[in-house]
């Protein structure tokens, strides 16, 4: 029975802490740097400077890109819409585009095709059971009947030599194939060409959205870039090798908008190549077909092409960033757990009297 009310009386005990007031120039100063310290980092830094106060949202939106411009060329690969030896070129003829990136043309080849038969052009070692069309060693072993390699489906026969004294197996395609020795031709002037870009973006959090059209003026290097601009903006330097090879570039638009201050919306613009320059597959191109038949025919008797192969500059654009706005639930939340680190300096000064103070045994 004792023992059961020594624990009954135990149960309804309260403790409490002991406060000690010491006197210490030393333990003082420290204890007072500390909250000092922590109350400007805690205010100053994470809370007003880090924004702290502030909620934020991802941002959500679209990227439409227009290009504007006029090239010129000599009138070379078989081009038959010349005027005084020179070929115009507008943006409907040398731009492609998709919703977040527009390609342009800085070089052309255009080989006029038919259906019919010729000889192949790719010779791959590497690979000789798939494409490679060179039977100068092989003979009529190396070519096989309606085997599909680079340039067609091929027919078993292998060609006599050509001038450069090289046999080639016959396919039956789009004929003649491509020449990959063919140099391009350059198109003048497009480094001038201008891309209005329009970034437009919601932030469904806070009920905001944001363009940068700014209202309706084009503003150069807010929404309007060149293509040397652009270029230069990734280190790229334009000349012959440029326009002859292509280049692929990635053009990042990282938003940082401050909705406090009537929607302000600050991107962070940078461009990089994406493409290695000492790589195989180095620039970037594409290729487009223009079809005829019949009375629509400009080139011979049944189904032609005009196949262009476009080097150029594949401008792809990436909206990221986000948006802050005033929020009293996030202010009073993350200010007060920053202020809870104010507990640190009670926890550092109570170490320094229990294990480095003099007379710390009085005080432990």
């Amino acid at each position: 029975m004792r023992l059961f009310l020594q624990r009954l009386g135990s149960a309804f005990a309260y403790t409490t802490v002991r406060q000690v007031k010491v006197h210490s120039v030393t333990v003082g100063l420290l204890y007072l740097t500390l909250v000092v310290a922590i109350s400007a980092y805690v205010v100053g830094y994470e809370f007003f400077l880090g924004h702290g106060y502030q909620d934020t949202d991802v941002v959500k939106g679209t990227v439409s890109v227009k290009v504007k411009g006029t090239a010129h060329s000599a009138c070379g690969q078989g081009l038959k819409d010349c005027v005084d030896g020179m070929r115009v070129w507008d943006t409907t003829d040398l731009v492609t585009k998709t919703e977040d990136s527009a390609f342009v043309t800085t070089a052309i080849t255009n080989t006029i095709q038919n259906q019919t038969k010729c000889a192949g052009t790719h010779a791959d070692p590497a690979s000789p059971d798939t494409f490679n069309e060179d039977c100068t060693q092989g003979g009529e072993q190396a070519c096989q009947r309606d085997r599909a390699s680079w340039s067609g489906v091929q027919t078993g026969a292998c060609l006599p030599p050509n001038e450069q004294g090289v046999r080639w197996c016959e396919v039956r395609g789009w004929c003649p194939a491509e020449d990959s020795e063919e140099k391009p031709l350059l198109l003048e002037g497009v480094d001038s060409w201008t891309l209005f870009i329009k970034l437009q973006v919601h932030f469904s959090k806070f009920g905001s959205s944001w363009d940068n059209a700014n209202g309706t003026e084009l503003v150069r290097g807010w929404n309007l870039f060149s293509v040397a601009d652009i270029l230069d903006k990734a280190g790229v330097e334009w000349n012959n090798e440029t326009r002859q090879d292509g280049v692929d570039v990635l053009m990042q638009f990282a938003l940082d908008c401050n909705l406090d201050n009537g929607q302000q919306c600050v991107p962070e613009i940078t461009v990089e190549r994406t493409d290695l320059a000492s790589s195989l597959s180095k620039g970037y191109n594409e290729r487009t077909a223009v079809f005829f038949s019949d009375a629509q025919n400009k080139y011979d008797d049944g189904l032609s092409r005009e196949l262009w192969k476009r080097y150029g500059v594949k401008v792809r654009v990436l909206l990221t960033g986000s948006a802050r706005k005033f929020d009293f639930v996030v202010a009073a939340t993350r200010l007060g757990a920053g202020l809870a680190l104010l507990s640190v300096a009670t926890v550092v000064a109570d170490l320094v009297i229990i294990w480095l103070l003099p007379r710390r045994k009085d005080y432990y």
